[in-house]
């Protein structure tokens, strides 16, 4: 195998790991974009805490996931 054979090969290589990577991005941007899409996040005030609350005071969070599951 020549030089310029080997470079070529290594070049394709280069060249298609890059589009494997970019196509990875690209597919895990669409699924947390879909993700957020699909739920709702609400904060609401909740009843006085008692001794045993933590911080954070007394804002509730809940989120509901419209995607049947």
């Amino acid at each position: 195998m020549g030089f310029g054979v080997g470079v070529f090969l290594i070049l394709v290589g280069a060249i298609l790991a890059f589009a494997v990577g970019v196509l990875a991005l690209i597919l895990g941007f669409v699924t947390l974009a879909s993700r957020r899409r699909r739920s709702d996040v609400t904060y609401r005030e909740a009843p006085a805490p008692g001794p045993q609350a933590g911080p954070g005071g007394n804002v509730e969070r809940t989120e509901h996931y419209r995607d049947g599951l």
